[in-house]
């Protein structure tokens, strides 16, 4: 239940971060490498989205790391960014969402996975 909005939460967000970037300072403020940077963070947010269809977590957690590199390296830049971090950090953790109910937690054998 938990585990779609953690997926989607940070991809809605760095959409809008995207759009007030290009609204209010724009590409010329950054320069070429700084528009390089922004769109990549912006597309690692969407990593857990493709783990939804992959049904594996390794997109969420290369996402996970490459982001925060990327944050730690540019801090001041990359301020609105870090709620986007704090999601993926949490999607990696929470893994894609089940498509459909495995028989062992359907019959209760496993109490494990308390976020299904």
């Amino acid at each position: 239940m938990v585990r779609w909005p953690l997926a989607v939460v940070s991809s809605i967000y760095a959409v809008v971060v995207f759009v007030v970037f290009l609204t209010q300072g724009g590409p010329e403020s950054v320069g070429t490498f700084g528009v390089i940077v922004i769109v990549g963070v912006t597309v690692l947010s969407f990593a857990p989205n493709v783990s939804i269809f992959t049904g594996t977590r390794t997109w969420t957690l290369v996402a996970t790391v490459v982001l925060v590199l990327l944050l730690a390296y540019f801090v001041v830049g990359l301020l609105l960014w870090f709620p986007i971090a704090t999601g993926l950090i949490a999607a990696s953790i929470a893994g894609p969402p089940v498509r459909g109910r495995r028989a062992s937690v359907a019959a209760g054998h496993d109490r494990l996975d308390a976020l299904d």
